[in-house]
């Protein structure tokens, strides 16, 4: 998905697998969907999530601006 490339595109990062299981987890290199909802329940479920889920969550706000469906 795009949000997933644009994610890895913005912190430099390749997809794969190995770089994936380092800065999010294993279950997260399964799938797009998979990678989403782990940065997604570790930006908001987390007290200190790691850079990659703090960039989805931010790239995931903009792209819901853009759309109009957040302020």
């Amino acid at each position: 998905m795009k949000l997933k490339k644009e994610t890895l595109k913005t912190l430099k990062l390749a997809d794969d697998e190995e770089i994936i299981t380092k800065v999010l987890s294993r279950y997260a290199t399964l799938n797009s969907s998979e990678f989403m909802a782990e940065a997604f329940a570790e930006a908001l479920g987390s007290p200190n999530p790691r850079l990659v889920a703090k960039t989805f969550i931010e790239l995931l706000k903009e792209m819901l601006i853009k759309r109009g469906l957040l302020k």
